[in-house]
């Protein structure tokens, strides 16, 4: 069956419309250094930990806002990636989540950087 040429145009400017969402939306983030800056780590290896680990180095407070996701989760998540990036920087390999909340530009996340051995 062969589709109406305006039903094909239609679903590519849908196509182009949801693209460009995508790609628009975004996630940022901060780092405020308090403690000594280490080599940078790789942000798909960080732990995210309910605490601060016994005898570990606090190196940041990080913060992330995502507004990317199609749901409050989905941008939450977006967010959480973006602040794990922000605490590879500087050198963490662990990540404590201190807050999350609302803010105008999306989902903020908000918390410590930290290295242990």
């Amino acid at each position: 069956m062969k589709l109406h040429p305006f039903v094909s145009s239609a679903r590519a400017l849908i196509g182009t419309f949801l693209f460009s969402l995508l790609v628009t939306a975004c996630a940022s983030g901060t780092a405020l250094v308090t403690g000594a800056k280490r080599e940078p780590t790789n942000p798909t290896t960080i732990r995210l930990v309910h605490s601060i680990p016994e005898g570990a180095d606090v190196i940041a407070r990080v913060e992330a806002i995502s507004d990317r996701g199609f749901t409050d989760q989905g941008s939450l998540d977006y967010a959480v990636e973006e602040l794990k990036k922000q605490a590879a920087k500087v050198g963490a390999n662990v990540l404590v989540i201190t807050s999350t909340g609302n803010s105008l530009k999306g989902k903020s996340v908000t918390g410590l950087a930290v290295f242990t051995k």
